[in-house]
């Protein structure tokens, strides 16, 4: 109701609001000619209440596409305050509570070879092979964020990749990609011993996945640069896909 009437005092009509899980989107209104989502955990922490309240500080991302910095700000009765200036806003949406990637997808009971369920695969943590496949789930590409960077540059370089290598395939007359077991083992043992380096590590925070009871504890992004990222992709995909198993 709250939402409702916000959007009314700010004349936007076109809008439907939902307060459901939207892990498998909102079927009966797709395709959506645009979309707004915050998520919120069920039970919002008062240390972080507080954080969000006025006078509240804040650390944001903020920069181009190429770089960004991390900019300590403080919530005002009007908008954000930086260093420099108070800029005015009539909305601030703050999302909170993520079961990071893993959560959407477990939640789907996403089955692989044997009839394996992808939560059971991910019991002890995030399983991967360059974070966009997981063994025993061909054909079954995992399009989000792996690298610590701006989104919008990450997955531009996922989704690129996810695309040569099924061009690969098609153009070989061939109808299945999956991560091998070894390669997979290898690349978490790699990410793993990069999350080790970070401060992120010894941090309860959903980077960690401690913000949700019982899932294993385990850096979910890979901790390295979009340019090495980029790098390890384009090797892999160099190479003819190894470390994939091809048929």
């Amino acid at each position: 109701r709250d939402a409702s009437a916000l959007l009314v005092k700010q004349k936007i009509f076109n809008a439907t609001i939902k307060c459901f899980d939207g892990t498998l989107g909102w079927r009966e209104l797709a395709p959506y000619q645009g979309i707004l989502v915050a998520a919120g955990a069920p039970e919002i922490p008062k240390t972080l209440i507080d954080q969000l309240a006025i006078g509240g500080s804040l650390v944001l991302p903020v920069g181009t596409e190429k770089e960004q910095n991390l900019m300590r700000v403080k919530r005002t009765a009007t908008g954000i305050k930086t260093a420099d200036a108070e800029y005015p806003f009539d909305v601030i949406i703050y999302a909170t509570g993520f079961d990071a990637v893993t959560g959407p997808l477990t939640r789907l009971d996403i089955r692989g070879l044997g009839g394996q369920s992808i939560k059971d695969h991910w019991d002890k943590g995030f399983r991967s092979l360059l974070g966009i496949q997981t063994a025993g789930f061909p054909n079954f590409f995992i399009a989000t964020n792996s690298a610590f960077c701006n989104y919008t540059v990450c997955a531009e370089t996922v989704v690129e990749w996810i695309a040569g290598a099924i061009g690969y395939v098609r153009n070989r007359n061939l109808s299945r990609i999956s991560a091998t077991p070894a390669a997979e083992e290898a690349w978490v043992q790699h990410a793993a011993e990069l999350a080790r380096a970070t401060l992120l590590s010894d941090a309860n925070s959903w980077f960690m996945g401690s913000n949700i009871p019982g899932k294993a504890r385990g850096l979910v992004l890979y901790a390295n640069s979009a340019p090495a990222y980029r790098q390890k992709c384009q090797e892999v995909a160099d190479s003819g896909y190894q470390g994939f198993d091809l048929q």
